[in-house]
């Protein structure tokens, strides 16, 4: 057991208690007498996390996917984080760069490149074991475009023109009025509304009702207050959660601290002007000088504050608005990230840094970086909580800084490493020696000074102590279906030296973090499907076992539905399958985008996947990359439908039904259905079928959709069944070509042409 552990807030209380600041021991797991087994993963008091939000931080998984954040909470509870931040979660249909996420389409919980409803619900009942709360980012301010048929039916701006301020132009910090009530780019929304208010307020609690904790407010400063005519924000605030709102650099007008002061009456709110400021001295190699802006210079209470290094914006928009902290190295912003993380009673938020750096190659649902878990990272929000409630004081040496409380310090050189002495400010830190949680240096303090060598990241985190951690295991995949013979697992394991396993199929031994293990080889499933179970069992340094179960299923391919993918005509390095049904807020998905990655079926050779739960769904395929090329159907266009059966998608972009040769039946992988759009031939249709006409995908409607299949079948790049065929020749002259598209558009917009949308024999 290593003393380099963060010190939990019941150990820190004893401290303060006794009065002790060297270095100690604690009770470890030996000395407990007898291990007590639990089920669950662990809580917030494990990870010496705090009850609220507030007093915490914050990790910013700035787009990521609901699951690749669920699957990183042990990781995010132990590196300190109280809280983590998603990303909106309202309706984007665009599944593209990541600034269409802030220009939402509704106030509702929809599938978008982050993942579905159920999957954010997920998010938060995961976080939930480990004592994280959870932020969703929200939109009120605008939505999509101009507001006319670029957002849900419910608020376009043809049928409510009252949920919309209508003026146009663009803000003016120096006219608080042009800031509440002009465009930002789109359209305006009248926020002082009652209706529109109670819209966004049902949002607020469909959140709350999947677990949420807490909201972010995007462009809060550019909604009104009470003293402005607007309820706004009593309203969405009135039943509950966490709040805080993005005010950048200043709420505009005459009256800037007054309007701060009234906002932070209600929420927190962002201080991104002391945040800069302290970022731009690290950058340059000066010692910061300042402790905040708006608590000095406004008088607003510090507990109603959030601080950050760097934010989504200053990363990802190509300094379009003055700043562009990508051109900045991530240990400058660690260090910056250290001097506001490890004060009291503001909130800090930490931000997970995308791959790429391009604004428009910044894509939504791409994970970011998972640097947080760096030891000067994770230290410093250890020491944060663990120093909750303690005093502070910003102290300002030749070459460094620090952050006094009263049982430790953090201390930071803008540049490099070495020694350093600087004082003790307040002498607020109890003199002793300390260990640097980062670098293992022994530092001593003084009542004036504060003297030891801060380690290669610049970074000492000072306080005396360890924590007992709970063990915790994972399994990659998790709770997941096969058709393979075998299916392999990664074990995981945290906090113990090694677990053992045991399976349903009467294997068993013990682990290590990364091991693998296989199971399938001794259920047979023919004809059926068969559960099998794998229990994980480790004790923790608390001398806690824990223990969990995963369920896989393993199926005979012929009872469920499945698609395959031929890869020869495109060879991509992987196959991913993005499946979905309905539109809008009913829409739902196998997974956000890409989808699932598809597994090469031994049987076949052809990359397969179970869609038994979206057998009435569509599929678009495509490499798992966000290329607007490497995808079928290209960019844009709705997906091959499945229709309720097995298909195969072959050579030549064809999308047949098909049956695995596992089954008794016959493979129909060979049939050929593609659309002979040259045809000329006048031989009529020997068999009369009543068909719909323009109803080219049978779905019993006829809409868009159906002309951009008949353009794709035109074009070779889509087939249709005989029924198919026959609805989407609307003009009768057997072809299948660009005119049946167009007269199917033409009635879409109420213009009839032909028989379209009648029930016709051919």
């Amino acid at each position: 057991m290593t003393l380099k552990r963060t010190m939990c807030a019941i150990l820190a209380a004893s401290m303060l208690a006794t009065g002790a600041v060297a270095t100690q021991s604690v009770a470890s797991a030996e000395s407990v007498s007898s291990a007590k087994t639990v089920s669950v993963e662990a809580s917030g008091a494990d990870y010496g996390l705090m009850d609220n939000i507030q007093d915490g931080v914050i990790l910013h998984c700035f787009d990521w996917k609901y699951k690749d954040i669920m699957a990183e909470i042990p990781n995010i509870a132990e590196a300190g984080f109280t809280a983590v931040q998603t990303s909106p979660a309202q309706r984007d249909d665009s599944f593209g760069v990541w600034y269409m996420l802030y220009q939402p389409q509704s106030f509702s919980i929809s599938s978008n490149a982050l993942g579905t409803k159920a999957e954010l619900q997920a998010l938060c009942d995961e976080a939930e074991k480990y004592g994280v709360k959870v932020i969703v980012d929200v939109v009120a301010n605008h939505l999509r475009g101009d507001g006319y048929g670029t957002v849900d039916s419910s608020l376009d701006r043809t049928t409510h023109p009252e949920y919309y301020h209508g003026l146009g132009g663009s803000t003016n910090d120096g006219d608080r009025y042009s800031v509440t009530h002009n465009d930002v780019g789109m359209a305006d929304l009248n926020s002082e509304n009652t209706d529109l208010q109670n819209i966004i307020l049902n949002y607020t609690k469909e959140l709350q009702g999947v677990g949420v904790d807490g909201i972010r407010w995007d462009t809060a400063k550019h909604i009104s207050l009470p003293s402005e005519g607007c309820d706004f924000w009593k309203t969405v605030t009135s039943q509950g959660l966490y709040h805080y709102g993005e005010i950048l650099n200043t709420p505009g007008g005459d009256n800037p601290n007054g309007l701060m002061n009234e906002y932070t009456s209600i929420i927190s709110v962002t201080d991104n002007k002391y945040s800069t400021a302290v970022r731009d001295a690290i950058v340059e190699g000066r010692v910061p000088d300042s402790v905040g802006y708006w608590e000095p210079i406004a008088g607003v209470k510090k507990n109603k504050l959030v601080f950050w290094a760097e934010s989504h914006d200053t990363y990802s928009n190509n300094g379009e608005y003055g700043e562009a902290t990508q051109f900045n190295s991530q240990n400058q912003m660690d260090r910056t990230w250290a001097i506001v993380a490890a004060q009291g009673q503001a909130t800090s938020l930490y931000f997970s840094r995308p791959a790429q750096t391009e604004k428009s190659k910044i894509m939504a649902g791409d994970k970011g970086s998972t640097h947080f878990t760096a030891p000067e990272v994770a230290e410093v929000n250890k020491f944060h909580n663990a120093m909750n409630g303690q005093k502070e004081y910003y102290s300002k040496g030749s070459d460094a800084a620090a952050v006094c409380r009263e049982q430790g310090a953090v201390v930071v050189k803008p540049t490099g490493s070495g020694s350093v002495s600087v004082p003790n400010g307040g002498s607020t830190t109890a003199p002793g020696e300390y260990v640097d949680q980062v670098s293992g240096n022994t530092f001593t303090v003084t009542a004036s000074t504060i003297s030891g060598t801060v380690g290669d990241s610049g970074i000492a985190v000072l306080y005396s102590g360890v924590i007992n951690k709970k063990a915790s295991v994972s399994a990659t995949p998790s709770d997941s279906s096969f058709t393979t013979d075998t299916l392999s697992i990664t074990l995981g394991l945290k906090n113990a030296d090694s677990g053992t396993y045991s399976t349903s199929e009467g294997d068993s031994g013990s682990f290590k973090d990364g091991d693998k293990i296989t199971i399938g080889s001794k259920t047979d499933a023919k004809g059926t499907s068969k559960k099998i179970t794998v229990t994980l069992k480790a004790t923790g340094e608390d001398g806690e076992e824990v223990s969990k179960t995963f369920t896989y299923t393993k199926s005979d391919p012929s009872l469920r539905t499945y698609i395959y993918f031929d890869n020869s005509t495109y060879n991509w390095s992987s196959v991913y399958a993005y499946v979905y049904e309905g539109e809008g807020t009913t829409a739902k998905s196998n997974a956000a985008w890409p989808g699932v990655q598809m597994t090469k079926d031994s049987a076949t050779g052809y990359y397969a996947l179970d869609v038994e739960d979206f057998k009435n769904g569509l599929v678009i395929f495509s490499d798992g990359t966000d290329s607007a090329t490497n995808r079928y159907p290209a960019y844009m266009q709705p997906g091959l439908e499945i229709g309720g059966t097995s298909k195969l998608f072959g050579a030549n972009n064809s999308w047949t039904d098909y049956t695995s040769p596992d089954s008794d039946t016959d493979s129909s992988s060979d049939t050929d259905t593609s659309v002979d759009t040259d045809s000329d031939s006048d031989t009529d249709t020997p068999v009369k079928v009543k068909v719909l006409s323009g109803d080219a995908n049978q779905d019993g409607k006829v809409s868009l959709r159906d002309a951009s299949i008949v353009l794709k079948a035109s074009a070779n790049k889509a087939t249709l069944d005989s029924k198919g065929e026959l609805a989407a020749d609307v003009n009768d002259d057997r072809k299948i070509n660009s005119l049946d598209a167009v007269s199917i558009q033409r009635y879409d917009l109420g213009i009839d042409s032909y028989s379209i949308g009648k029930t016709v024999e051919k």
